[in-house]
């Protein structure tokens, strides 16, 4: 049998996108199916604060009981070997009123070492060890602290919530980093040519797709005339009735269309990428031979894409893609693809 110990578990509170880990981690078991395998995770917190719906069974809860006395001492004893037993007697004085507060190593660690060192200030030499009189008077010394200590207590950071606060500054500084261009999950290359097929299709009239790509699937390079004030309002009327009614509806045959252009245009971009960069292809493309039709369902299943009804002279499927433009940009940036290139602009 082979255990899998996930210690801390708390800390993955204060991660980015910290749900979607944690719901991971508690369907570990049932996306490996391997029954030689167990899973132990170990947290401070309660149960209450991890199980939400996700549709695992429940890890079985086991109850550690609180540190005795006894076992504080014993534990806190071994943070400090310079002089065990000066620190004993230090312990045997304190640990016993801050136990009725709490029973954090952690937290009693931290509020625990500065009190260690101004007991040890009437001594000029910390090796030796106190007698009896020597231990009245470092406990006289250290009394007028222990009721400040203790009412500070739980105002002391301890070692996890230092950790938390690292966490997050961490992950502040990698979203600035990163900006807003990577994706939250994966796609294959040809899902996301055929999600920006669906997305220009939702977003530019059909009738300027003949001016957007020439025949061989490029970007069009035809100089464009002079437009006069008709034509300007013209457009602007289109493009005002585009935003009022939001996504538009396409047939399949025009997403293929679109496909076919912009995925000739990944390809000549690749191409040239590998010829200045003196790269040999190994596959002759940029994986845009997949089933376009299972990938549009696949598409539609996380609704990216939806039906949008049929039409009523041809009888064909229609749909419309739903992403916003900002989501289309982290797709488009992916894979370095010039997306504003084929958008209308008023």
């Amino acid at each position: 049998m082979i255990y899998l110990v996930f210690d801390n578990v708390e800390l993955l509170r204060s991660w980015e996108r910290s749900s979607s880990i944690i719901r991971l981690l508690f369907r570990l078991h049932d996306i490996l199916k391997i029954p030689e395998v167990g899973i132990i995770y170990i947290s401070s917190s309660s149960p209450d604060a991890y199980y939400s719906s996700h549709g695992s069974i429940e890890p079985l809860t086991v109850y550690f009981p609180d540190y005795t006395l006894e076992n504080l001492h014993d534990i806190l004893l071994i943070s400090n070997q310079s002089n065990p037993k000066l620190f004993s007697t230090f312990l045997s004085v304190v640990l016993k009123p801050f136990y009725r507060v709490t029973r954090r190593v952690d937290e009693l660690s931290v509020s625990l070492q500065p009190l260690f060192l101004k007991y040890c200030e009437p001594l000029s030499d910390q090796i030796l060890v106190p007698d009896e009189a020597m231990k009245r008077r470092l406990f006289d010394n250290l009394q007028s602290h222990l009721v400040a200590s203790l009412n500070n207590l739980f105002m002391v950071p301890h070692w996890s919530s230092h950790q938390i606060k690292s966490d997050r500054e961490c992950s502040k500084k990698r979203s600035r980093k990163s900006g807003s261009n990577e994706l939250d999950f994966h796609m294959s290359m040809s899902m996301k040519y055929l999600l920006l097929s669906a997305f220009i299709a939702s977003r530019n009239p059909a009738t300027l797709d003949a001016a957007l790509f020439d025949s061989s699937g490029c970007l069009s390079n035809r100089k464009r005339k002079r437009s006069s004030m008709t034509s300007m309002n013209q457009k602007d009327n289109m493009a005002e009735e585009i935003l009022l009614k939001g996504p538009g509806t396409f047939p399949l045959e025009r997403l293929l269309a679109i496909f076919q252009c912009i995925a000739h245009v990944g390809e000549t971009m690749a191409e040239d990428e590998q010829i200045e960069n003196c790269i040999t292809a190994e596959g002759g493309s940029v994986g845009l031979t997949s089933d376009v039709l299972l990938e549009l369902s696949s598409l539609c299943i996380a609704n990216f894409i939806c039906k949008g009804g049929s039409c009523p002279i041809e009888g064909s499927a229609r749909y419309r893609c739903i992403i916003d433009e900002e989501m289309a940009v982290k797709v488009a940036r992916s894979i370095n693809f010039p997306l504003s290139s084929y958008l209308y602009r008023r």
